[in-house]
């Protein structure tokens, strides 16, 4: 009997915290995503949670070390531009920053530091570069705040 009772508080929470994503999500949307952003829920819906799933975004640019290229302080973009160029990835970096095309450098959650770490390991391609001191130009989706991105792939 005890177990039953746990078991359906349980699916009561769930139920109840799954509906409430689900309304800020309705009240949070302006209504200019219409079709995309329904595919890109379900699609994202199996493995992250719903509210990250309408916000995904994706940029491309070059892997940087987070420290390094955050290291200049200051709000300039082209202060970090040159930092973020001089930041290679190495071995020991532990992390990680993605530097895009316009030179802003936005750095990863701790789970997009250790995706991008699996990957070094990985892709051959990303390895060799890394120890041949070049760049590795990377592919991400996930959710921006601020400067850092929750990151849900890289590739």
């Amino acid at each position: 009997m005890g177990r039953l009772t746990v078991f359906i508080g349980s699916l009561t929470l769930a139920c109840g915290l799954a509906f409430g994503q689900t309304d800020s999500q309705g009240s949070s949307t302006s209504g200019t995503q219409p079709a995309d952003t329904k595919s890109q829920a379900t699609s994202s819906t199996s493995t992250q949670p719903s509210v990250m799933a309408v916000n995904i975004q994706h940029w491309k640019g070059t892997l940087v070390d987070a420290n390094c290229a955050a290291g200049g302080g200051g709000s300039d973009q082209s202060s970090q531009s040159k930092k973020g160029s001089s930041c290679t990835v190495s071995s020991s970096t532990t992390m990680f920053a993605l530097q895009t095309g316009a030179g802003q450098v936005l750095k990863f959650d701790a789970v997009g530091n250790m995706r991008v770490a699996e990957e070094l390991k990985n892709k051959k391609k990303w390895s060799k570069d890394m120890s041949d001191g070049k760049p590795i130009h990377a592919g991400v989706s996930g959710n921006l705040t601020g400067d850092t991105i929750t990151v849900t792939s890289i590739h």
